[in-house]
Parts: C-alpha cells; sequence; structure tokens
C-alpha cells in the first residue's frame, strides 16, 4: 500500500486590534504583527482505513467522522487532514468549524486540529481557557479562520514517508528548576516524492510534520504583537536549508517547559534565534530519518477520557498562600501567585463536575502519534514516548489545561494550582494515557 499526502500553509485573518491570548494581564491588545499567524494542513490518503473508536473502561464510544452521533463506528475514512494553527488553544467551536470547513471538501475525514500555544494569538479564536485568562469567542473570526483553511486543503500525491529524532540544546529547560533534565528532542515525518531510483529522493520534501515541547512564550505580557513566537525562528531556519516547504508544527509536552531560563530577551529577533536552534535539530533529524513502513495505511484509535474536576475550594482552605509562594526565583514566586490566583478562580467558578478528552492513537504508516488536549508535563511526554514508541503532542481538538506531576503537586507551582485535575486525578489519567501508549495491534481496521 502507498500512501498520498499533501501540505500547504496558508495566512489567517486577523483583526487588527484584538485581544491577545495567553498572559494573564488585562486587555491587552494588538497594535502590529512581527510575522503572519498561519495554518499549516497536512493531508493523507489511502483507500478506505477507517480511524475506528477504542473504548477503554473509563470511555465511551464516539463515530470519528460524527463525534455527535455514537453510533457508526465502522465508517470508512478515506482521508485524514491535520491542521496546526498559530494559536494559543483550540476550542471546541474552532475545531467544529475547521472540521466542517474541511468536510465540505473531503465528506467522511478524520480532522484533527493542533495549536501551536503560542500567546500571541487571538483570545477570539479559543475564548475563555481557564477562569484566569477571560477572553469572548468571534464565531465571525472562528469562521472566516475555517474558511480560509477549507480553501487552501491541498492536492495529494503518492509519497515516501520517513521519520527521525534528535536531540536539542538552547532551547527550552524545566521552568521550576532548571537543573531538571528535559526530554529536549524534536520528531519529524517528513513527505518525499518516489524517485525513478528507491531511496533518491534528491528532491527533497515536499512537506514536513516537526514536533518539540518548549512554550512559544520568548515574547512576553508586555508584546502587543501577533506572533507565532519561535516557530517564526523554526520556519525560518527550515526554509533557509529546504526552500519554501510547509512546516506543520505539533507543540509537544510543554507543560513545564519554557525558554525562561535560555532567553536572552523577549523580542521578536531572540525568538527567532530560539526557534532557528529547533530547525536545527529538526535537520538532523530529517538527516538520519528511516524509511516509514506504509503497509499498515493510516488509522489508529479515538479515546474519550473523562477528567474529574477538582474541589477547589475545599483544597484552598488546605494551602498557605504566603509560604507557597516565598522559594525561588521572582519568576518562580510571581508564577506560583498566579497558580494560586488560578485555584481561586476555580473555586469562584466551579463549572461542570466532568470534563471530555478527546485522545488520539494515530498511526501514519509506522509512525505513531499519541494526542491530548492537555499541557503534560514533559517527563510524562517522556515516559508515553518512551512506552509506546511514539510522539506525544498536545493542544490538540479541546483544551483542557495543565496536567501536573507529582512534584509539582509538592511544591504548589502553577501547573499544579491552576490545573483542573487534583493529584490523584493527574495520577489515574497518567495511568490511562499510559495504557493507551502501550497498546498493541493493527494500525488500520
Amino acid at each position: 500500500m502507498r500512501i498520498s499526502a499533501g501540505f500547504a500553509t496558508t495566512a489567517l485573518p486577523t483583526p487588527p486590534h484584538g485581544l491577545l491570548a495567553g498572559y494573564a494581564v488585562a486587555d491587552r491588545r494588538t497594535r502590529t504583527s512581527s510575522a503572519p499567524l498561519t495554518a499549516t494542513i497536512a493531508r493523507f490518503q489511502v483507500p478506505r482505513t477507517p480511524l475506528r473508536a477504542h473504548t477503554p473502561d473509563t470511555t465511551r464510544p464516539i463515530n470519528p467522522t460524527n463525534p455527535d452521533n455514537p453510533t457508526n463506528p465502522d465508517a470508512a475514512h478515506t482521508a485524514l487532514v491535520w491542521v496546526a494553527i498559530d494559536a494559543l488553544a483550540v476550542s471546541r467551536p474552532l475545531h467544529s468549524a475547521i472540521r466542517a470547513a474541511v468536510r465540505q471538501q473531503l465528506p467522511g475525514a478524520t480532522v484533527l486540529v493542533s495549536a501551536s500555544h503560542t500567546h500571541s494569538a487571538p483570545g477570539a479564536w479559543c475564548g475563555t481557557i481557564h477562569p484566569l485568562l477571560p477572553a469572548a469567542l468571534d464565531l465571525a473570526q472562528i469562521d472566516a479562520v475555517a474558511q480560509q483553511i477549507g480553501s487552501a486543503l491541498p492536492q495529494v500525491r503518492s509519497v515516501d514517508l520517513v521519520r527521525g529524532v534528535a536531540s536539542v540544546t538552547g532551547v527550552g529547560s524545566n521552568r521550576n528548576d532548571p537543573a531538571r533534565p528535559v526530554y529536549a528532542t524534536v520528531g519529524v515525518l517528513a513527505a518525499l516524492l518516489p524517485d525513478d531510483h528507491p531511496g533518491d529522493h534528491s528532491a527533497g520534501p515536499i512537506g514536513l510534520i516537526v514536533d518539540h515541547a518548549c512554550h512559544p512564550t520568548v515574547l512576553g505580557p508586555d508584546s502587543t504583537a501577533w506572533s507565532p513566537d519561535w516557530v517564526a525562528g523554526l520556519r525560518d531556519g527550515l526554509a533557509d536549508s529546504l526552500g519554501a516547504v510547509p512546516v506543520l508544527f505539533l507543540q509537544g509536552a510543554a507543560g513545564d517547559v519554557s525558554t525562561r531560563f535560555s532567553r536572552r530577551c523577549p523580542t521578536t529577533a531572540e525568538a527567532i534565534r530560539i526557534g532557528r536552534r529547533v530547525a536545527a535539530g529538526a535537520l538532523s533529524a530529517l538527516e538520519s530519518a528511516r524509511p516509514v513502513d506504509p503497509a499498515a495505511g493510516i488509522g489508529g484509535h479515538r479515546h474519550v477520557l473523562v477528567l474529574n474536576r477538582r474541589d477547589a475550594e475545599a483544597e484552598l482552605r488546605t494551602i498557605d498562600p504566603p509560604g507557597s509562594t516565598t522559594a525561588g526565583t521572582d519568576s518562580q514566586q510571581r508564577a506560583r501567585r498566579q497558580g494560586l490566583a488560578g485555584l481561586r478562580t476555580l473555586a469562584a467558578h466551579p463549572g461542570p463536575h466532568t470534563l471530555i478528552a478527546p485522545v488520539h492513537d494515530l498511526r501514519i504508516g509506522s509512525a505513531r502519534y499519541l494526542t491530548t488536549p492537555f499541557e503534560l508535563p514533559n517527563d510524562w511526554g517522556r515516559r508515553l514516548a518512551t512506552a509506546g514508541d511514539l510522539r506525544v503532542i498536545g493542544y490538540t481538538d479541546d483544551y483542557l489545561g495543565y496536567l501536573a506531576d507529582e512534584d509539582a503537586h509538592r511544591a504548589g507551582s502553577y501547573e499544579a494550582t491552576s490545573s483542573y485535575a487534583d493529584a490523584a486525578e493527574a495520577r489515574r489519567l497518567l495511568s490511562e494515557l499510559t495504557a493507551i501508549a502501550t497498546l498493541t495491534g493493527p494500525a488500520a481496521t
């Protein structure tokens, strides 16, 4: 079986003076643009390969063709469309609008939408992703974004796929403890046109999927520009070597990883410098890439996990705010104070008791991805990747905030105190994600 693929990048319409999402700063509005916000689209196609729903004990089945109708898990999928967007998060309305626009062109396609998590994109696209970060959804802007993506769907061609992984340095570190090791790798999946001579792909890739785990937050809360942040430097660095190749960037398990201790200053030039370091890692991964076996086609499973929301009000009664915010650097203390503010805001806005988390175990030939709507701890990303020989991707198809590890909960870090999940619930969800990562079986059924 041969996989067909196509890639395209399109600039997204942005308002001239919109609300910038990502930082807990009131009325932070844009005044300019340092680089266009874009969407990159990867389309994969094989004859009749459905992405079936899978149901562990804690999930309910859904129909991946129509998640609102769980009664038809055997619907055929001839296409997978993965959209990566320069946005803080993927709201449900944004995902639904993009999926509908894609399916106008490709009925029945499986559609995934991932956000880069830049903190310099419109709040109107994601709305209030946490009570600490209020923003109003603008359905007209969301529709304009979706229609732009739907009109940019690429045609597919028969391709050979290769994948590689390489280490990268000087980009991110654990933002609470810079001495703590991080899983600093870049994953690459490249589509190459077949040549008359097997193994000879001198023409170079027609598209890349690149993943790395690090918050795109070189530009801080004082920035008033639309920007992909360091992801723009990744694209620039790859374009210098490969030409104008579409690069679909996927954010990894970046919940506790940022450029806090590696950036020299919060400027666009510094964001470009750091992004070029990621590009160097991606080029190294491409040089050592090995062929992807296409025999399995396109497939996998979609899981629905249930997050039981913490009792923030009860937890606040057990926390001593002064003692939990005085240790560490000024930036760490500020982050803990913001985290406690997040916990207080959760207590003041209780919301539903359960949250639904879409999780994909996706296979593209022998390449495998595990996508979640969470900001996962970096070490969890390492453990899940090792357990299943896969790449772990966050910020996909929805946004449910941080899941924090035991160290973060003990330290009272921002990731832990602003999370919808307490320590016990986070442990349970890690166990479920690990069970998914260790699943084996055919990639397509």
